[in-house]
């Protein structure tokens, strides 16, 4: 009599999954960051206003638009010696999302690798997360081309 034996699954695939996972969570954190940006216009470019720059409590004393790269607010303020003088939020975000992005790069070249050792869950798993990754890049840039 021959006795059924679970086969487990391969922890490569998981540990796939979960750095694609990872990857995704850093661009959308990017995005809903960019989103709060987007709406604190007097708050974020307030307080992040560059030395020269004429600062009323009037928020129609500068111009602010959203950006793609980086995902974040641009706020162009006029300037004490006549011109303007420009300041760009969402960096240290926008930095953390392109390194989650290019190790979801990696794990898209590691997938068929170590792809024959992964359930067919964990591929559909994994496929998601990737996509969700590149889903949040579209999503930045309509967002910012939105504002």
């Amino acid at each position: 009599m021959r006795r059924s034996v679970e086969r487990e699954a391969p922890p490569a695939g998981w540990v796939i999954w979960l750095v694609c996972v990872a990857a995704a969570c850093t661009v959308w954190f990017a995005m809903a960051s960019a989103y709060v940006d987007a709406r604190e216009i007097e708050g974020q470019c307030f307080s992040s206003a560059p030395p020269g720059a004429i600062v009323t409590e009037d928020a129609r004393a500068f111009a602010s638009d959203r950006t793609a790269i980086p995902a974040g607010r641009l706020c162009t303020y006029d300037a004490q010696d006549g011109g303007t003088v420009e300041t760009q939020t969402g960096w240290p975000t926008t930095i953390m999302a392109f390194v989650g992005t290019g190790i979801a790069g990696l794990m898209l070249v590691a997938w068929p690798i170590l792809g024959r050792r992964m359930t067919a869950v964990q591929h559909v798993l994994t496929g998601s997360a990737l996509l969700a990754t590149g889903l949040g890049w579209v999503s930045i840039a309509v967002f910012a081309s939105n504002g």
